[in-house]
């Protein structure tokens, strides 16, 4: 899910449909336990900083172009 794809899926409103569950590192762990912070740990989407929205649906339309065409519209959550 490196590089392009999970942006891709997330994009297209497809990445909760395709990935499930997914792990991480137990963020919740105290900086003085190593062992704990790295132990694979079961993340939820309802958690994550990768939660979807339909604002990462579309980008957002540069404001310059915005300047230039009156007569469009800012892309929703933008």
């Amino acid at each position: 899910m490196e590089g392009r794809r999970f942006f891709d899926l997330r994009r297209w409103g497809d990445l909760t449909k395709n990935v499930g569950t997914f792990y991480g590192m137990n963020v919740n762990a105290k900086s003085s336990n190593r062992e704990a912070y790295h132990k694979r740990t079961a993340m939820t989407w309802q958690y994550s900083i990768y939660t979807i929205s339909n604002k990462l649906m579309f980008y957002p339309i540069i404001q310059t172009v915005m300047d230039k065409n009156v007569k469009l519209d800012q892309n929703p959550g933008w």
